[in-house]
């Protein structure tokens, strides 16, 4: 009998097979016994109650993460005394180490099944290979015989599971035959469980969403309708109708959150088109860059007099963009620039031809940066990366602004400059304006972030 096998999933599930009654009640039973409520723990204890001791003595479940990593999503022994042992070390040990180096983790990358009737340390394949587990410690749970049999699903693998026997030699090839089959109904549930987490982290979103945009309409209307109230008293109420300069700064007041207004539901809009699969329309125009951004400066430095706001643009680039969208997000990133960093402090916007047919637009900051573990989320829909009293926002703004940076066929990128702060990249497919080139200048009216 061989040491070990390692058999391509396609030729191990070939038609020309002979399952005993014992096998095919185990079969036949998989379906109704594996079925039940998807949440994660709910699935673990259904696949303990199913696999162990019936097909294992212990076993471990790895289920691929979209990033190319894994978790260890359940697990189970058959001795109540090892239980808390083997609890121990799955919690414990550092999932990545079980996606590098083991035989486990390979299967799960690579949808091959492993057998290996006998584990031994004198042979090739030693029981550490299988796990990042310590031998004494896989010594200790019980390791006779293995097999490592990948979830696979139309064509997907969606991880590993590891069958464990404490005596050598049980597991014969009709074994992993049946545990080929067994792993058709692990991967469905597995895909089940996958698919309502995904659901439940959508409804989670949605709810977030609903509360900060109640939160964020909340402000602006109130202040919208303080200013009409106060306005309607002093008609009504004064021997002398109130100074024009009086009605005035009120009524800029309404004028302000009302724009204010206008941008969160267009943002919402905006989101709600993306995420439901259409693309936003765009009227894409020949236009110089550089006038574009100098126009977009002198708005927003108005528009926050007491910030610093450096702008270089040392040459005309000539680009096809839609000139709305791009404003918006210039206004997202130079918004979150001054949000997230200290009032003396300056933000930088620079616009360059890095290479002969891309332009990049930076805006930089000095303030905290973002914190390593928000980094890989900081561009999905309704994430903050911060929090604190200068935060709000609906957490949409670089989301969308990603989204319109890829529909002009250019990309959104992030820096952590050593020396703090961030910096955000937008590139996009441009050139050098010519002498000869009739480049459109950009409109001066303000975008609605």
């Amino acid at each position: 009998m061989p040491t070990a096998t390692c058999t391509p999933r396609r030729d191990a599930t070939r038609p020309a097979r002979r399952f005993s009654r014992d096998s095919l009640r185990v079969l036949a039973n998989a379906a109704p016994e594996l079925a039940g409520p998807l949440g994660w723990d709910d699935v673990a204890r259904r696949m303990t109650t199913f696999l162990v001791p019936r097909l294992a003595d212990w076993y471990v479940l790895l289920v691929n993460r979209p990033d190319g990593g894994v978790d260890v999503r359940a697990w189970g022994h058959w001795d109540a005394g090892q239980r808390q042992r083997l609890d121990d070390l799955a919690e414990h040990t550092d999932a990545r180490l079980w996606a590098a180096g083991t035989l486990l983790g390979g299967v799960a990358q690579c949808n091959r099944v492993v057998w290996l009737p006998i584990v031994d340390p004198t042979q090739r394949v030693r029981p550490t290979s299988l796990c990042p587990w310590r031998q004494q410690e896989l010594e200790q749970l019980g390791l006779g015989s293995a097999v490592c049999v990948p979830l696979a699903l139309a064509g997907t693998c969606l991880g590993a599971v590891l069958l464990v026997r404490t005596t050598a030699g049980v597991y014969d090839r009709a074994d992993v035959e049946m545990a080929i089959e067994v792993s058709r109904q692990l991967a469905i549930l597995v895909d089940n469980a996958r698919q309502y987490h995904r659901a439940c982290e959508q409804v989670r979103d949605l709810e977030q969403a609903l509360a900060v945009a109640a939160h964020e309409l909340r402000t602006p209307t109130s202040a919208m309708s303080g200013y009409a109230q106060l306005l309607v008293r002093q008609l009504r109420g004064a021997a002398a109708p109130p100074a024009p300069s009086d009605l005035q700064y009120g009524l800029e007041r309404i004028e302000r959150q009302a724009q204010r207004v206008a941008a969160l539901i267009r943002r919402l809009l905006d989101a709600a088109q993306v995420r439901a699969g259409s693309d936003l329309r765009m009227d894409e125009q020949e236009v110089d860059l550089q006038q574009l951004v100098c126009d977009f400066s002198l708005l927003a430095r108005a528009s926050v007099p007491d910030r610093r706001l450096l702008v270089q643009t040392p040459e005309p680039i000539t680009a096809t963009v839609d000139v709305v969208r791009i404003e918006q997000v210039l206004s997202n990133l130079v918004d979150n620039a001054f949000k997230f960093s200290p009032p003396h402090s300056s933000v930088e916007l620079s616009l360059c031809l890095v290479r002969p047919n891309v332009a990049r637009i930076a805006v930089r900051d000095h303030g905290p940066g973002v914190a390593v573990e928000h980094r890989g989320r900081i561009f999905d829909a309704y994430y903050q990366a911060q929090g604190g009293p200068r935060a709000g926002g609906l957490g949409l703004g670089l989301y969308l602004s990603r989204t319109i940076v890829e529909l002009h066929g250019g990309h959104l990128l992030a820096e952590y400059p050593a020396d703090g702060g961030s910096r955000f990249i937008v590139e996009l497919p441009a050139r050098r304006t010519t002498t000869s080139s009739a480049v459109a200048s950009a409109p001066r009216q303000p975008a609605l972030a």
